[in-house]
């Protein structure tokens, strides 16, 4: 019994680091995608800050992809909440351009 116990252990560790690996690839796809939407909509990170409600500093870190402490859920939240007024400034930009 304790050789499938040690077994069961060992595995269930390789699936969840798999999944911790896996996890950590969509955030940083998430980050480049947010860093994307920063640049071309011509934000500041501190305009985005205050469109999304994080600090600043939590930008700085975001763009950088120093995304430790940052949950995947908080940056789907945050890409979604930057992607439309992305495109409001976007088209703003067009038309004064």
């Amino acid at each position: 019994m304790a050789a499938n116990a040690k077994k069961d252990l060992k595995a269930h560790v390789k699936r969840r680091e798999r999944v911790e690996a896996h996890v950590h690839a969509m955030k940083v796809e998430v980050a480049k995608d947010i860093t994307k939407i920063i640049a071309e909509a011509g934000m500041t990170q501190t305009e985005a800050a205050y469109h999304t409600g994080e600090a600043p500093s939590q930008w700085s870190l975001i763009t950088t992809g120093k995304l430790r402490g940052f949950s995947l859920e908080r940056l789907i939240r945050d890409r979604a909440l930057l992607s439309p007024i992305a495109i409001q400034i976007g088209h703003i930009k067009r038309k004064v351009g």
